[in-house]
């Protein structure tokens, strides 16, 4: 397999898998666990929706102005420090709501930098052979996606810890594979 294929689509596949554990845990998480009402529930996914597509809406100028491994490795950077962030509050024992929705919120900022980007990278060898790339792209994402989705429902706990474990999980394997794929070390490495 093509490592200009494969990697880009392993952190795409990782950094969506903190998309399935916000979609799957976030309603035990809010409305269980903090008794936020359905109306609110509805607002704070609203929100996150907003950050997730509004931030993506400016992916387009950011990667000509920073190019593809810039936007990637930024938002990387923030995803591993937002998730860390989360998972220290819940590890911390953190009990206020909206400290957890702001860190949640950087996620989905730093996933619109990532999720795109990194599929467009994927696809960039491939130009004629791109519809058939793009399919197993997605089914490699979705995989590593509900491979990890799976895990966070077999860990459940009655705790946030799982969901916190899962994000840091995500959140490391897609900074990882920057580093391993597009780092400047691994630019210059190549060199």
């Amino acid at each position: 397999m093509d490592r200009r294929f494969l990697g880009p689509v392993l952190i795409a596949g990782c950094a969506q898998s903190v998309l399935f554990v916000f979609i799957s845990a976030s309603p035990f998480l809010f409305v269980t666990l903090h008794h936020v009402p359905p109306t609110g529930f509805g607002v704070i996914f609203a929100l996150h929706a907003i950050c997730l597509i509004g931030t993506s809406q400016f992916n387009a100028p950011m990667l000509r102005a920073w190019g593809t491994k810039r936007l990637i490795g930024a938002g990387a950077i923030c995803l591993a420090a937002s998730g860390a962030t989360f998972a220290a509050l819940v590890f911390g024992g953190a009990t206020a709501l909206w400290p957890l929705v702001l860190a949640t919120l950087a996620m989905f900022t730093s996933l619109s930098l990532i999720l795109a980007p990194a599929f467009l990278a994927a696809m960039e060898p491939f130009g004629e052979t791109a519809g058939a790339a793009a399919a197993l792209a997605s089914a490699a994402e979705f995989t590593v996606s509900s491979l990890v989705t799976l895990a966070l429902g077999l860990a459940a706990d009655g705790t946030a810890r799982p969901m916190a474990i899962a994000f840091l999980a995500g959140a490391i394997g897609t900074l990882a594979g920057w580093v391993a794929v597009f780092s400047p070390a691994q630019a210059a490495a190549k060199a």
